[in-house]
């Protein structure tokens, strides 16, 4: 026989998360020494307030057992509604802290009590997606909102952000799925205007321009991916510095920084080859 939970969520019932539950066993054998009856202790435990069944499949058939954790029904988790309040900038420059405020709100006064997880999206590829962890820092990835914070916290210095791009920080409500959003749009620069200030004291065409924003935009999941296959560049500090001097070296371009290390195409396409030389080498 074999052991699944499910949560009565968006009006039906659907696989509850792993988080939101600890079960002690997924399967267990019937033996004829059990004579058809089985006691399990501690035999699962919920993290979050809802309603929830523990579901049971054997050959033949099926049964469940529904709980109500905490208020459960008593109210509407969809009630609440989290919003981020305000921040202090959404246009921050690379590795600037952000403040975020987040409210959750029903229409009732009662005070929400649980917990809200956060993540980072960046929008890429056409879509929003979960960001590298290379290109940002999160203060902390979750908080537990008591009646004492009257449903409003203010975070100082949750977020920053490494590289170039649209990201966006998503505020969930740990027990309904309720999300906030807020976009952050770091060091964005139109590409007229970023072609326009690099001809005036470089020798990049937009061409070269746009092969490095592509070699940028990837750059953090080719670490990763080298980084998995090869043991010996993932313990290479010599190669990860290289790495990280050379992307920053690309920022530099791109951001039109008069400090930037290579001056041209021919400068920078020597700057690739050394880094490449080198992966090669140590891997």
């Amino acid at each position: 026989m074999s052991f699944r939970v499910e949560e009565y969520r968006n009006g039906r019932w659907q696989s509850a998360s792993n988080y939101d539950y600890d079960l002690d066993k997924t399967t267990y054998y019937f033996s004829s020494s059990d004579r058809g009856e089985v006691r399990f202790n501690d035999l699962v435990r919920f993290r979050t307030e809802g309603q929830f069944r523990l579901y049971v499949e054997a050959d033949g058939g099926s049964e469940y057992t529904t709980f109500t954790v905490g208020r459960g029904g008593a109210y509407s988790f969809s009630e609440y509604t989290p919003e981020w309040r305000s921040v202090s900038t959404s246009r921050p420059d690379k590795n600037e802290w952000v403040d975020m405020m987040l409210t959750v709100k029903n229409s009732s006064s009662n005070y929400y009590d649980g917990r809200v997880n956060f993540r980072v999206e960046e929008y890429r590829n056409g879509r929003w997606q979960s960001a590298s962890s290379y290109d940002y820092d999160l203060d902390k990835t979750s908080y537990y909102f008591s009646s004492s914070d009257r449903g409003e916290v203010r975070f100082n210095d949750l977020v920053r952000f490494r590289t170039e791009g649209e990201f966006r920080v998503v505020g969930e409500l740990d027990s309904y799925r309720q999300n906030a959003y807020q976009t952050f749009y770091v060091n964005s620069r139109s590409s007229s205007t970023s072609s326009n200030n690099w001809n005036s004291y470089s020798n990049f065409t937009d061409k070269e321009l746009s092969k490095i924003r592509a070699v940028a935009k990837i750059w953090n999941e080719l670490m990763i991916a080298l980084e998995k296959d090869y043991p010996r560049l993932r313990n290479s500090t010599e190669w990860r510095r290289l790495s990280n001097n050379f992307y920053d070296s690309m920022q530099d371009i791109l951001n039109n920084r008069s400090s930037a290390q290579y001056r041209n195409w021919k400068e920078f396409y020597a700057g690739f080859q050394e880094w490449l030389s080198f992966t090669v080498r140590t891997r």
